[in-house]
């Protein structure tokens, strides 16, 4: 991503004015300095608000507009950048509350999210919506917010203070970097399976030791006890059968017992009742007696019956007479009563006629007025109508007009939008030429202070390669002298080299008590040198010296080179400077930012010319609808119109109001009508009385006749009946009527006499037969002794009971321990089974946890090996930095056992070919390693996120520590990345001031921080 323009209106301390960064007419190498709180840190708010939607850090959206913005002013960031040479522009405003212009309270503007892409046709919309556009710039990115973020500005302080944490905090730190969620996810998993599984061993062995009881019995113990118990519930098994076989049989003895007292209780029973029926002997035959006069009171009951019916009938018959009489001559007035109502009927039904006639000719005169109601309404709707279409047409010919008159107003806009795209595409040819040459001009731009910066170093390395000969021809002169030396002393040369306690390589003695001296002249040092190690380093050091003045004077040449042809296109192009380039590319800006706001401008009028047309055309379409809805209802009203006239003519009158008309023809009608049903019913009601009457008549002269035949028929069954009832009681010995019914009373005994011997002689003959046969049964028999059997019996199921009782006992007790004997075992399979299957389990979490040779958490591993990628980056970095002297090495055992290993950084020396911590590095040591790890840090963000590449980075402070030798290494470092990406120093250190030469100066006012492009002459 390479920043191109970065606009800013009334954000954070920013106000008034747009501030318009344009990145395109910056160094390589650049430099953002201005005073605490000026703003510096709030031009990367508003980058990364324009993409993101949100700033940096934990400012929040409601946070960017200046609390110096005047209502009315709007707030928004708009950032143009390139990725893979296409350019885009991202512009947000956020949402505020500002007072009304008119009226108390607050208005809120709304938000705006616009993401454009350049195309050939110029900036073309992508998306509007504030979701759409945060998932394309990620996707044109490749980076999340929180990445972005991340490496957009490299805090150096920060990563100067991460390499002195200790391993807690910088844990913390590489959290927040790094995505281990997931390995903090799997370990808590493992952590909380382990402890479910230790969980479940504690209950297996709690539950374990409740099943045995407290006791601890081995398998020869437990067999031991189970064959004791399982012989003590036999013996009470046996013991229970026997009490079984005792308490049966004095049962069976109690039983048979009360069987035989029952036999002589009832054999005493039978001879009573025996006697007692010799006793009732003169009973039963008075009872006899008494049924035989029943008898014969019997055998007169049909004729008495036959006779009481005839009287019964007779006087039914008799009364049924009499009343057929009543109602005959009831009838015969009612018909009387009905003869003058009959006279006037004639009349009445001549009136119902005329009526009728009448009724007929008010119905057509209801349907016509009835019409004619119709036709009124639809001559007023119709009327209506035409008034209604009358005023649409003329509202909507206003409208028709006045849309017109808007597209006629924006016909000059149009023309003159067209011309300013015309003059914004002229410019292309000329944006695109320099474009193309904007490298070169930044080469030809940086040639100045390059080439000083060049020349200086081409004079150090040439000062550098001659100190280097000299210090040569002096060694060679001092190595030669000490070798004619060495060779005219040999036994001095021996003895500097002999050593307490070692052999003489001349006589082979241990003891040197003369050792030869050196002659006066001799160098030691020289002395102790070897020849060949001294011409390879004087050598390596002229051939180091050489080697740099060559490089010094190839960069020179080859930037000189760069210059030249950079500046031979520019001039072949039309610009014979590098300021007639400049001048040309900021009349070119200023040009494009005026047709730009001119055609935002132009482009914001003609917004609502869709609009205007779209209500032109609705417009007109009601109008060709109102005008013929006004034709049509003028045809109704017309149509309308004739027909009423017609049927005035037809009812041969002039009806000013219709409704009223019809509803006194309606009243009339319904009158007559109602006079007519009242007749109707009338007569009807008078015809059917008189039928009724004189069927009446009729049936009951035909009944009276009947009723009479019945009568004589009746006196007729009574005289034959008297005749056979006193045959019947003569025959019976009975004298008169009362007499019988006074025997046939006593005969409704009959029944029960009959039932009542009847029983006493089945009874006696049942009870002579069972006693027969108890007197067989109980011949020489004694009674026997309940009470002792009762109590025999009773001592025996108690036995029984207790038997039976220890029996239960002792199978209970073997069953249950036997139960519990195999729940032990279940429950020793299940924890052994528990045991080895949570053991892995439990060691993978505790290992998990840190419990592991290494001492490290899974989270710790994860941060180790991200870390790991990190130093990988930033020691090719800090070798650079440091001319080959460190690279970083991350720390994986720890000497303190106490503590965890992993997260530790050390920095491997190569001067002293070992291995120190970060700690004891130096300050200026510590900014180059810091800013290396920064450098590697952002490497590997952005390789993570799809080897996204970054044309710019910004580096925050840290340069306040250096010293000057450390600070111009650095300088050189930057001015080395800044060739391959644009790269901004956050800084108000004075000497960096001095030191680059391109800055943006961010200063302080009182209407708000400014931003403004300054180059400094050396």
């Amino acid at each position: 991503m390479k920043p191109l323009r970065l606009t800013l209106q009334n954000f954070g301390p920013y106000a008034g004015e747009p501030v318009v960064v344009d990145f395109t007419h910056l160094d390589p190498l650049f430099l953002i300095t201005g005073d605490t709180g000026a703003g510096k840190t709030s031009l990367f708010d508003g980058i990364c608000y324009a993409l993101y939607g949100a700033p940096l850090g934990t400012r929040t959206e409601a946070s960017v507009r200046s609390k110096l913005a005047a209502d009315g002013e709007s707030t928004f960031a708009e950032f143009e950048f390139e990725v893979r040479g296409v350019r885009h522009l991202a512009t947000r405003s956020p949402a505020w509350f500002e007072a009304k212009k008119k009226g108390a309270g607050f208005r809120k503007p709304e938000e705006i999210h616009n993401l454009k892409r350049w195309g050939e046709a110029g900036w073309v919309t992508l998306s509007s919506r504030k979701s759409e556009i945060d998932a394309r710039v990620e996707a044109i990115l490749g980076l999340t917010q929180d990445e972005f973020a991340k490496i957009l500005v490299l805090p150096q302080g920060d990563f100067q203070r991460f390499l002195e944490m200790g391993t807690g905090e910088r844990e913390a730190i590489l959290e927040k970097l790094f995505p281990i969620k997931e390995h903090q996810r799997l370990a808590e998993y493992a952590r909380r399976r382990a402890e479910e599984a230790r969980n479940l061993k504690t209950e297996l062995g709690l539950r374990l030791e409740e099943a045995q009881g407290g006791t601890h019995q081995d398998a020869a113990q437990a067999q031991t006890m189970e064959e004791e118990l399982s012989g003590a519930a036999g013996a009470a098994d046996a013991a229970r059968d026997l009490a079984l076989k005792l308490r049966d049989e004095a049962q069976r003895e109690a039983q048979n017992a009360r069987r035989a007292e029952a036999a002589f209780q009832e054999q005493a029973s039978l001879r009573a009742g025996e006697q007692a029926y010799e006793d009732a002997r003169a009973h039963r035959e008075g009872l006899e007696r008494e049924r035989e006069r029943a008898r014969g009171a019997a055998s007169c009951e049909p004729a008495v019956k036959a006779r009481e019916d005839a009287g019964a009938a007779l006087g039914k018959t008799e009364e049924a007479c009499r009343k057929a009489g009543v109602d005959l001559e009831a009838a015969r007035r009612e018909r009387d009563g009905l003869q003058p109502d009959l006279d006037g009927a004639p009349e009445r039904r001549s009136a119902l006629m005329k009526l009728r006639d009448e009724q007929v000719l008010s119905l057509k005169r209801l349907d016509d007025l009835k019409a004619f109601g119709t036709v009124w309404r639809e001559g007023a709707r119709a009327a209506e109508a035409f008034a209604k279409a009358t005023e649409g047409l003329e509202a909507a010919e206003a409208e028709v007009s006045k849309n017109q008159r808007g597209l006629e107003a924006l016909e000059p806009v149009e023309r003159d939008r067209g011309t300013l795209q015309e003059e914004w595409n002229s410019l292309a040819p000329l944006r695109t030429r320099l474009d193309r040459l904007q490298s070169d001009a930044d080469v030809v731009r940086a040639w100045p202070g390059l080439e000083t910066k060049l020349r200086a170093a081409v004079e150090g390395a040439e000062t550098n390669a001659r100190a280097a000969a000299e210090r040569l021809r002096a060694d060679v002169d001092r190595v030669e002298a000490a070798r004619a030396l060495r060779e005219a002393n040999l036994a001095a040369a021996l003895a500097t080299r002999l050593a307490p306690g070692s052999p003489c390589p001349v006589c082979g003695s241990a003891d040197h008590p003369h050792p030869a001296l050196p002659h006066p002249d001799l160098d030691p040092e020289a002395l102790a040198l070897e020849p060949p190690r001294v011409d390879a380093a004087l050598m390596a050091s002229d051939q180091k010296a050489r080697s740099a003045s060559d490089l010094a004077v190839s960069r020179l040449k080859e930037a000189g080179q760069r210059q030249g042809e950079a500046l031979a296109r520019l001039q072949e192009a039309g610009w014979p400077e590098i300021a007639a380039y400049d001048a040309a590319r900021t009349n070119l800006t200023t040009i494009q930012t005026g047709l730009e706001v001119r055609l935002r401008e132009k482009a914001h009028l003609l917004a609502g010319r869709e609009d205007l047309r779209r209500r032109l055309r609705e417009a007109e379409t009601v109008r060709d609808t109102a005008r013929n809805q006004r034709e049509e209802a003028l045809q109704a009203d017309t149509a309308a119109r004739e027909k009423r006239q017609a049927l005035e003519r037809s009812l041969g009158l002039a009806i000013e109001d219709p409704v009223k008309a019809w509803r006194e023809a309606q009243t009339a009608h319904d009158a007559r009508g109602l006079r007519i049903e009242e007749l109707d019913g009338a007569l009807a009601d008078l015809d059917a009385r008189r039928e009724k009457a004189d069927a009446a008549l009729t049936s009951l002269t035909r009944l009276l006749e009947v009723r009479k035949e019945h009568l004589d028929q009746a006196r007729a069954v009574l005289a034959a009946a008297q005749e056979a009832m006193e045959t019947a009681l003569a025959a019976s010995g009975f004298a008169s009527p009362g007499e019988q019914l006074q025997a046939r009373r006593e005969a409704a005994r009959l029944l029960e006499i009959d039932a009542a011997l009847g029983k006493a002689a089945e009874d006696r003959a049942v009870r002579l037969a069972r006693l027969q046969t108890l007197d067989a049964e109980l011949d020489g028999k004694a009674r026997p002794d309940l009470e002792a059997l009762d109590a025999a019996r009773e001592e025996a199921a108690g036995a029984f009971t207790r038997a039976a009782a220890e029996a239960q006992a002792a199978a209970a007790a073997l069953e249950a321990f036997r139960s519990r004997r195999s729940r032990v075992q279940q429950l020793q399979d299940e924890l052994q089974a528990a045991t080895e299957a949570s053991a892995d389990l439990i060691q993978l979490s505790a290992e998990l946890d840190g419990a592991n040779r290494r001492r490290m958490k899974f989270s710790s591993w994860a941060l180790a090996w991200w870390l790991q990628r990190v130093l990988e980056h930033a020691s090719r970095q800090l070798d650079l930095l440091s001319g080959g002297r460190y690279r970083f090495r991350l720390r994986t055992e720890v000497d303190d056992k106490r503590r965890s290993a992993g997260l530790e950084i050390d920095v491997h020396d190569a001067y002293a070919n070992g291995t120190r911590s970060v700690r004891t590095l130096s300050g200026g040591e510590k900014f180059l390693a810091s800013l290396s790890l920064a450098l590697g840090l952002a490497e590997v963000i952005q390789s993570r996120s799809g080897g996204i590449e970054l044309d710019a980075l910004f580096i925050d402070e840290g340069f306040g520590s250096l010293d000057d030798e450390t600070l111009e290494k650095a300088m050189r470092v930057l001015d080395k990345l800044g060739q391959g990406r644009m790269v901004g120093l956050i800084s108000h250190v004075e000497a960096m001031k001095q030191a680059i030469d391109c800055q943006i100066r961010v200063r302080r006012q009182d209407g708000g921080s400014r931003v403004e492009l300054v180059r400094v002459s050396r």
